[in-house]
């Protein structure tokens, strides 16, 4: 079986051709190519073409793209193109007499799938950290390089950054606000809790796609990545891409309903509690102590 790793900027090439060995690759080519940061939301259309020619040139039976955004995209864009079967944030692989076997968290994250492929090509990203291992030579590996050609209607591209990208990265405390919060009002109640602790507040993609909190204030893979002191997340479950946003914290202190949420396992301290309940309390509590001038 021939497997191709598709290689941005030459990363992860260690950890992708473990994941090719997994799925009984006997022989690895390395397709790679140099992308500015800057360009990444642009960079499947860029590659496309030049991977799809190469592709039928080659035919590979396989084809390994690192993890985060721009794996994950190219990913699912390259399976369309082929028609093909695309499988992203892949955690294991195994091949046996002749049968292939992945393994994906599904279900929001709670739960993790395994799947027999059936038919080639397949395309699979790998999940961050779960392919790791040593002793290959790279040296080996035949190289094509990808070139970026990017689309005509494109002459420039400038990607600037919102005021409150910058205030999150540097903030000390820091309220995310989740699918669980519920509602704009609820958000607007941990905004203002946020506001009286000296905290900056953040929310998940879910959360800023209904229209909760704005769309500069979302952490995680495809928003801001955040390293407080303490980080307080309100009614998240604790998907990978999200937590990408958030791991960095000094704490995490998790309010959810759920006691089985995922969120719980990269948690420092958790409250198994309605989280709107909670920014109520602690709101009558801040309101309490305001009207009997004790010093919170």
């Amino acid at each position: 079986m021939r497997a191709c790793l598709v290689v941005i900027n030459r990363e992860n090439i260690t950890e992708l051709a473990t994941a090719a060995k997994a799925v009984g690759a006997r022989e690895i080519e390395l397709w790679t190519s140099y992308v500015e940061p800057m360009v990444a939301p642009l960079l499947s259309q860029a590659l496309l073409p030049a991977l799809t020619e190469l592709y039928v040139q080659r035919e590979p039976q396989v084809l390994v793209f690192e993890s985060g955004p721009m794996g994950e995209d190219l990913a699912a864009c390259a399976g369309a193109a082929l028609r093909t079967v695309a499988a992203i944030g892949v955690t294991g692989a195994s091949a046996q007499d002749g049968r292939l076997t992945i393994r994906k968290r599904v279900c929001g994250m709670q739960l993790d799938g395994v799947f027999q492929v059936k038919g080639f090509p397949f395309i699979f990203s790998v999940a961050q950290g779960c392919f790791e291992g040593g002793g290959i030579c790279q040296d080996t590996f035949k190289t094509f390089e990808l070139p970026a050609v990017f689309p005509p209607w494109c002459e420039n591209y400038r990607e600037t950054r919102a005021e409150n990208a910058k205030k999150l990265e540097d903030c000390k405390r820091l309220i995310v606000a989740g699918r669980g919060v519920g509602s704009k009002h609820s958000a607007q109640k941990a905004e203002r809790l946020a506001g009286e602790i000296g905290a900056e507040i953040a929310g998940s993609r879910v959360a800023a796609q209904n229209g909760w909190i704005s769309m500069d204030a979302v952490v995680g893979a495809s928003g801001t990545t955040v390293a407080p002191d303490v980080c307080v997340v309100l009614g998240a479950s604790g998907s990978t891409p999200f937590m990408a946003g958030i791991e960095k914290s000094k704490v995490i202190f998790t309010v959810n309903t759920d006691p089985d949420a995922l969120i719980y396992h990269y948690s420092d301290y958790g409250l198994i509690e309605d989280c709107n309940a909670v920014v109520d309390a602690m709101l009558e509590i801040i309101e309490d102590r305001r009207r009997r001038k004790i010093a919170y």
